[in-house]
């Protein structure tokens, strides 16, 4: 992790890549804006075994 909070990914060529490191609740939310608040329909929820 740098001193910005982002992860380092190197993918093994030589790129290197600084992610943010989000908690899982920023990431949920940030999912929910990139798709446009959809919901997942019941049988997605049983497939990804969501609550």
């Amino acid at each position: 992790m740098n001193k910005d909070g982002e992860i380092l990914i190197y993918d093994g060529a030589e790129t290197v890549y600084a992610v943010p490191f989000l908690s899982m609740k920023d990431t949920y939310e940030s999912g929910k804006k990139f798709l446009g608040n959809q919901t997942l329909t019941e049988e997605q929820k049983v497939q990804y075994h969501c609550e």
